[in-house]
């Protein structure tokens, strides 16, 4: 299949050929009789003026005799009764005679007709033939026209086409020019694709002849590996006798799509043509129908990457260029496909372009062979057998996907009918139980943490640590504040929680005093010491390194178990808490107990401090921002709600506004699809069995993730309806970059759950989760104990990387074939 770009000017007989249509279909007429003529080109057939066949773009001039002229672009035929009628073009050279039919040929080309041989005047670059006719006559540049009075006269140039005839006037034309015949108008013969007159004044191309089209072939491949992310584009360029005249090749380290390089090499291999030659005849093939089919604009191009590289091609084969384009098979492209994989064999993965003129591959990879020729060759010819089985070996990947697909259909036909059995036992096919509740829960495991973030003092439980009690009690005692044991720092009462005034008096002297501050105090309440300095007791990097030695951000992670996050600020050094500190919004207001009852609960965790606003605000880096309520679940804002710490106001001097947020880490999660897709994938490979999904969510998962005590100044903000502010030592839900070190944590108990697997049908299978968040979704089949090894891998998981409190049963769903998850509900059919 060949395309051929069309000129960039559209002339009358272009629009009427590429009418619609961008490119045109490279189908040649064999029909003599044909008429047509090039944009540059002008036939002079017939005895008087009404048989003229105009050419668009043509210049006319007048006469008066029976063979009144049509002057083409660049050129002119003035046949004429005397030579005082010629009307010269610009650039031609005119030709004298007093002959009845003086003629004239402009610029490399002459056609004297005259009533003897010897009034021919040769124009330089003409092949002149004799003739002893009335109408002797001849064209020039690779063309000969054979005057005399029969068709025996004719003498055959080389590459020329004949046409023959019986009149006087018979003529004969060569190589992609036009033929003036006969003697009669009824008598025209066109040739088809005729640029019978020079394309332009003077120019010459590569083989220094006056108008003439280099012929050249050309191919050009791309690929990339995805497992070593390696991409390269090659393309070579033959001569019309198939000789190498250049080749290049690109190689990338980067990742690149296989479009992509297909595209980035006919681009490139139409830049070097381009560039080297003036207006050749170019033959390009290539194996990749989908960049050919958008080049010819047959295909759409939506891939953004894509869309520039198309937009060149589509310009660059529209210049005055004749390229034929043809899609061919990769077997027949072993040139520039050998180029490909020799460079990215042979060097370094970095960006490197080699060419030259001399074939550089061995022959292991392919020989300099143009596609011309190949295709010339059987099927089964020695030099393309080795790249039709790579080709084989690379696409039989697809060929195995592919039969997975239908692959139980192909069961579903033919299995009863065979002796062997399926991989599975037979299924007695029962009405499956709308739910399922497996044993997990009840089982031990390796990662729960005791609850110790409590002790018992005289009797009382308090809400620290012994430790943490004992260090507060010495620090008090610092800065002379009084510490009254047995009501100081008691864990919470019943109903909804109030400021401990006690408390409040001992943290506000420790935050006020230069020695210790807000990151001093905090680290205190935490309990960070010198040894054990984790700002979250349940968060153990030990355990990580153990049973996450293969998770990507294994060090992040730990790092901040180890000692809290440290912000992405844009300039550390100049970050400054905003004053006056900033209101809280309405909706706070309005639920003012249910914000300050929320707030407090992180206090008694042990993830804030509170202090009064004035000891917060004599540190110039702390930072208040409003609180903001909204409605949760569509219940009223006094009984529930979610609290939205707004971290990005006020514009350009939020805590958001100074956080470099590209540099947080990434926080994209699975697509929606691969749940259906999971379930489509089980019903599948398992006919028969029961499709079941549970779903489980991370208890406070944003709340989990420490910051440290050095930069949590500025999560700060005031408590409702007091002159009492709390600064907060996690990364709380509305910083810019808190989602992104979230999922750290949550990617982690993902990588857990995925890492293990569990024999299934004689067949070990590993687990499959979907996570969103903190919402995570396991979608599995209902045999053996499979569905309970699931929930356990699960719990573990989520035990091992945020500790007991990251699991929480009210947020847990049990096996179920309806459900909601992402905001979708789900059912799973039998069938």
């Amino acid at each position: 299949m060949a395309v051929m770009f069309p000129p960039v000017s559209s002339t009358a007989s272009d629009a009427s050929a590429s009418s619609g249509s961008t490119f045109n279909e490279d189908v040649p007429s064999k029909t003599p009789s044909t008429s047509y003529a090039d944009p540059c080109a002008a036939t002079v057939p017939g005895t008087s003026t009404i048989s003229l066949a105009i050419v668009s773009g043509a210049h006319r001039v007048s006469g008066s005799g029976p063979s009144a002229p049509l002057v083409g672009r660049r050129a002119a035929m003035v046949p004429g009764t005397s030579t005082s009628l010629p009307d010269d073009v610009s650039g031609a050279h005119c030709i004298t005679n007093s002959g009845p039919s003086a003629s004239y040929v402009g610029l490399g080309a002459a056609t004297v007709p005259d009533t003897s041989t010897s009034a021919l005047d040769v124009v330089s670059d003409a092949h002149c033939v004799s003739g002893s006719g009335p109408l002797a006559s001849h064209v020039g540049l690779n063309a000969a026209t054979v005057p005399g009075t029969s068709t025996s006269a004719l003498d055959v140039v080389s590459d020329a086409h004949c046409v023959s005839g019986s009149d006087p006037l018979t003529s004969h034309v060569g190589l992609d020019a036009a033929t003036v015949p006969g003697t009669s108008s009824s008598s025209p013969s066109v040739v088809l694709d005729a640029p019978s007159i020079v394309h332009v004044a003077g120019g010459d191309v590569a083989t220094g002849r006056l108008g003439f089209r280099p012929r050249l072939y050309a191919s050009f491949d791309g690929g990339f590996r995805p497992l070593s992310g390696r991409c390269a584009f090659a393309w070579c360029v033959w001569s019309s006798d198939h000789h190498l005249i250049q080749w290049q090749a690109t190689t990338f380290p980067d990742s690149h799509s296989n479009n992509d390089m297909e595209a980035q090499g006919l681009l490139a291999c139409l830049r070097w043509i381009r560039s080297a030659f003036s207006f050749p005849r170019v033959d390009i093939y290539g194996d990749s129908r989908v960049i050919l089919s958008q080049a010819l604009c047959r295909f759409a191009c939506r891939a953004p990457h894509l869309a520039s590289l198309i937009g060149e091609i589509r310009a660059l084969g529209t210049v005055d260029t004749l390229i034929y384009i043809h899609a061919i098979l990769r077997a027949s492209n072993t040139a520039a496909d050998g180029l490909c994989n020799w460079i990215m064999d042979s060097f370094p993965p970095t960006d490197l372009t080699l060419s030259g003129t001399r074939w550089p591959c061995p022959p292991l990879y392919a020989s300099a062979q143009s596609p011309v020729i190949l295709l010339q060759l059987p099927h089964t010819a020695a030099s393309i057998l080795s790249d039709l089985l790579a080709h084989v070996a690379a696409t039989w990947s697809i060929v195995l996907r592919e039969l997975r697909q239908v692959a139980h259909l192909v069961r579903a036909r033919f299995v009863q009918l065979s002796d062997d059995r399926p991989s599975h036992p037979p299924v007695t096919r029962v009405r499956p139980h709308s739910r399922i509740f497996t044993s997990a829960a009840d089982l031990p495991s390796w990662f729960d943490t005791p609850a110790t973030r409590s002790c018992c003092v005289r009797g009382r439980t308090r809400c620290v640590p012994r430790a943490v009690f004992d260090a507060l009690q010495s620090a008090a005692s610092r800065v002379g504040v009084p510490f009254p044991m047995d009501s100081v720092f008691l864990t919470a009462g019943p109903g909804p929680h109030v400021v401990p005034a006690i408390d409040l008096r001992i943290l506000d002297a420790l935050v006020a005093d230069c020695r210790f501050g807000i990151s001093g105090t905090l680290a205190l309440f935490r309990g960070q010491t010198a040894t054990d300095p984790r700002p979250n007791k349940a968060l153990r990097p030990w355990l990580y390194r153990v049973h996450l030695a293969s998770y990507p951000n294994l060090d992040l992670l730990c790092a901040i178990a180890q000692n809290g996050l440290i912000p992405p600020w844009k300039d550390p050094s100049t970050r400054r808490g905003l004053r006056p500190t900033p209101a809280n919004y309405p909706g706070a207001r309005t639920g003012a107990g249910l914000v300050v009852d929320k707030l407090l609960a992180d206090y008694y965790k042990g993830r804030a401090i509170i202090a009064t606003m004035e000891a917060f605000e004599r540190d110039p880096t702390f930072q208040s921002s409003a609180f903001a309520l909204v409605p949760k679940k569509g219940k009223p804002l006094h009984l529930d709600g979610r609290i939205i710490h707004d971290l990005s106001a006020p514009d350009g001097l939020s805590v958001n506004a100074q956080t470099a947020s590209e540099a947080s880490p990434d926080a994209t999660w699975d697509p929606f699809v691969s749940i259906a897709r999971r379930i489509c994938e089980l019903r599948r490979r398992y006919p028969g069995y029961t499709i079941y999904a549970m779903i489980a969510d991370i208890a406070e998962a944003f709340h989990h993730v420490p910051v440290h005590a050095d930069h949590a100044s500025a999560f700060g903000g005031r408590l409702l309806c007091s002159s009492h502010g709390i600064v907060s030592g996690m990364a709380i839900f509305g910083w810019t970059s808190s989602p992104g070190f979230s999922a750290v944590f949550g990617k982690a108990v993902r990588h857990y759950l995925r890492t293990g697997q569990y024999l299934v049908l004689g067949h070990m299978e590993p687990f499959w989760s979907f996570h969103w968040v903190d919402d995570i979704v396991l979608v599995d089949i209902d045999v053996d104990d499979r569905l309970q090894k699931a929930e356990k891998r699960l719990r573990d998981g989520v035990k091992l990387v945020f500790g007991s409190d990251g699991w929480h049963e009210g947020k847990f769903t049990t096996w179920s074939r309806v459900f909601h998850a992402v905001g979708i509900d789900w059912n799973i059919p039998d069938e």
